[in-house]
C-alpha cells in the first residue's frame, strides 16, 4: 500500500485548564496523499487552525500535544526539535496565512521577503536566488516580476499580496502546502483567481494541499477530500462529492443548509410603494497625494442615483475598490459629497450641517463590517447602545432601560449591559452593533459587509435577525457586500457597482438569472461552487 504524504493518527491537543472544553483537538485522524487537496471545514473554534499549526510545529506554548502522531512521508515530525522543524518549514511544508498584510513585513520589499526563505534553506549565489525569486513571482500569475520584487506590501493590491504569499510558500517547491482561509477577505473575482491558481499549481507540482475554510462553496469548487471538524472532533470525512451530496452527520447538514443559495424563483415580499431614501447624482472625489509628489484625484462615487422603498432591502455589490463603502459613507454623511443629493423622506441630509445634521442622523444608522473595531473596547456595551439615545435628549436611566430592551430584541440577555465587547463572540458583537443602530429607531440602516467575517451558521442567524427586524419595524436597508450569495439571500433588488458607478440595478431574481452587463456576468460566474449552491 502506497504511503500517504501526511498521516495524522489519534492526535489530541490540550487546552489550558479553563472553561468546559478540555481539548482544542481531540483524537483526530486524517491522511493526505500526494496530488490531493483536502478541505478542512468547520466554524470558529472547531480546531482547524490549531491542527494546521500543529502540523507546522507552530503551536503556542499553552497548547500541548497530549497524544497521537503526525507523520510526513513516514517520518514522525511532532517530536523533532525546533531546529529541525525550521529546516522542514519552507522546504518540505509551507503555509499561506489568512491575512497577508499581517503576515508580510511592511518594511521589507517583496523580493527581499521571498529571497529570505530561499537564502535560509539553500546555499546559492545571489544570481541563482534571483532567478528562483522571479520564477516564483511569475508562477503565481503576477506580471512584471521586477516591479513586484521592488514593491512594498502596501503598494500592491490585496489579491496581489495573497499571490506573493503563495509565491513565498512555493519558492522551494514543498511537498505539502497548508492554506489557512487564504481567500476569506478577497472579493469574489479575486477569490476565484486565487482558487484556480492554487488548484493549478497543486496539479502541476503533484503537491498535497490542506485548505482550511468555513465556506462549502469553496469546498465544492476545489476539494478532492473533505474533513469536518466540530469543537475539536472529526465528525465526518470522505470524498468531496459524496460529503456534499449525501452528508451523514447532522453538523455537516447544518453547515450545508446555512450556505446561501441563488434564488430559483422571484422573491415575494410586500413593502411600501413610498420611497424612504432618494439618491440623485451622487459624486465623491478623493484627492490622493503627499508632500513630495503631485496629487491625483480618484472618483470613488460617480453619478450614483437610486431609490429605496420603506421595508425594502437593496444590496450593493462589486469588487474591492468599486465604490461600495465610499457610497455608504456618503449616504451616512461621514464623507461630504462633491455633487448630488441624499433625501430621507422630506429631509435633505446632504444639505444639513451642525446641530441639524446631528439631530437628523438618527434617521440613518450604520452597521460596520467588524464590530470589534466599531465597538469601544473600554466601554460597557449598555453604555454604547444608550449613548446615542442620550445624545438625542433622553435621560441616562431611560436610555439604559431601552438598551436592555434592544439587547433582548436582538437575541441577547438584557442583563448583559455591564459586560465589555471582548466578553462576547463575533456573532454576539455584531448583534450588539445592530442593537445600537436600532436604538434610535432609524428609517434606513446601512449595513457595510456586516456578515463577511462570520461563520456560515452565525452568518445565517444574523441575516435572519435583519429580516425579522425589518419585518417588525418596516426598516429600509442598504446592504453592502462583495458576496453575491449573501445578496441573493437577503435582497429585494441588487445594484452592481464598478469603478464608482452603478452599472446594473434590477430585482434580485432577474439580475442573477438574466444579467444584462458583462461585468455582472463575470461576478456571477466567479461565485465559488455556484453550480453546486444554485
Amino acid at each position: 500500500m502506497k504511503q500517504p504524504l501526511l498521516s495524522i493518527r489519534n492526535l489530541s491537543i490540550d487546552l489550558p485548564e479553563r472553561g468546559d472544553r478540555l481539548k482544542a483537538v481531540e483524537d483526530v485522524s486524517i491522511s493526505l496523499s500526494r496530488n490531493e487537496l483536502l478541505c478542512i471545514v468547520g466554524e470558529s473554534g472547531s480546531g482547524k487552525s490549531v491542527l494546521a499549526h500543529a502540523i507546522m510545529g507552530l503551536l503556542p506554548k499553552e497548547l500541548k500535544k497530549s497524544s497521537g502522531e503526525i507523520r510526513l512521508g513516514g517520518e514522525e515530525i511532532s517530536r523533532i526539535s525546533e531546529k529541525d522543524f525550521r529546516h522542514l518549514r519552507g522546504s518540505e511544508i509551507a503555509m499561506i496565512f489568512q491575512e497577508p498584510m499581517t503576515a508580510l513585513n511592511p518594511l521589507m520589499r517583496i523580493g527581499d521577503q521571498i529571497d529570505e526563505t530561499i537564502r535560509y534553506h539553500r546555499n546559492l549565489p545571489a544570481s541563482e536566488r534571483l532567478t528562483i525569486l522571479y520564477d516564483a513571482i511569475d508562477a503565481v500569475g503576477l506580471t512584471d516580476p521586477e516591479r513586484i520584487a521592488k514593491s512594498y506590501p502596501y503598494q500592491i493590491s490585496g489579491g496581489q499580496r495573497q499571490r506573493v504569499m503563495i509565491a513565498i510558500a512555493l519558492s522551494l517547491e514543498p511537498k505539502l502546502l497548508i492554506a489557512d482561509e487564504p481567500t476569506t477577505a478577497l472579493d469574489v473575482t479575486t477569490q476565484a483567481q486565487i482558487l484556480e491558481l492554487l488548484r493549478q499549481i497543486q496539479r502541476d507540482r503533484q503537491m498535497g494541499v490542506i485548505f482550511i475554510t468555513h465556506d462549502f462553496g469553496v469546498v465544492a469548487e476545489i476539494a478532492d477530500q473533505v474533513a469536518v471538524l466540530k469543537q475539536g472532533k472529526l465528525v465526518e470525512s470522505g470524498n468531496a462529492e459524496q460529503v456534499l451530496s449525501d452528508p451523514q452527520h447532522p453538523y455537516t447538514v447544518q453547515l450545508l443548509n446555512a450556505v446561501p443559495k441563488f434564488p430559483k424563483e422571484a422573491r415575494v415580499k410586500l413593502h411600501s410603494e413610498d420611497n424612504v431614501l432618494v439618491v440623485q447624482g451622487l459624486k465623491k472625489i478623493y484627492n490622493i497625494g503627499g508632500l513630495w509628489r503631485k496629487g491625483r484625484k480618484i472618483v470613488a462615487v460617480n453619478d450614483v442615483s437610486f431609490t429605496l422603498a420603506k421595508g425594502e432591502t437593496l444590496s450593493v455589490v462589486g469588487e474591492s475598490g468599486s465604490g461600495k463603502s465610499s457610497l455608504g459613507r456618503v449616504l451616512m454623511h461621514l464623507s461630504d459629497a462633491d455633487a448630488g443629493s441624499v433625501h430621507i423622506g422630506d429631509c435633505a441630509m446632504s444639505e444639513l450641517k451642525g446641530l441639524a445634521l446631528r439631530r437628523a442622523r438618527r434617521r440613518i444608522q450604520m452597521v460596520f463590517q467588524d464590530p470589534y473595531s466599531s465597538l469601544n473596547p473600554r466601554w460597557q456595551v449598555g453604555k454604547q447602545i444608550a449613548r446615542g439615545m442620550h445624545a438625542q435628549g433622553r435621560t441616562w436611566k431611560e436610555s439604559m432601560e431601552s438598551a436592555s430592551h434592544w439587547l433582548e430584541r436582538v437575541g441577547l440577555d438584557g442583563r448583559s449591559l455591564n459586560r465589555y465587547p471582548h466578553e462576547f463572540s463575533g456573532g454576539q458583537r455584531q448583534r450588539i452593533a445592530i442593537a445600537r443602530a436600532l436604538s434610535l429607531m432609524p428609517d434606513v440602516i446601512i449595513a457595510d459587509e456586516p456578515v463577511s467575517a462570520l461563520d456560515v451558521t452565525v452568518q445565517e442567524q444574523v441575516l435572519r435577525l435583519f429580516e425579522s427586524i425589518q419585518e417588525e419595524f418596516q426598516l429600509s436597508i442598504v446592504f453592502i457586500t462583495h458576496d453575491l450569495r449573501i445578496a441573493a439571500r437577503i435582497s429585494d433588488r441588487i445594484a452592481v457597482m464598478n469603478k464608482g458607478q452603478i452599472v446594473e440595478l434590477d430585482v434580485t431574481h432577474k439580475l442573477l438569472n438574466s444579467p444584462k452587463e458583462e461585468y455582472t456576468r463575470s461576478l456571477i460566474s466567479a461565485v465559488p461552487g455556484r453550480d453546486w449552491v444554485d
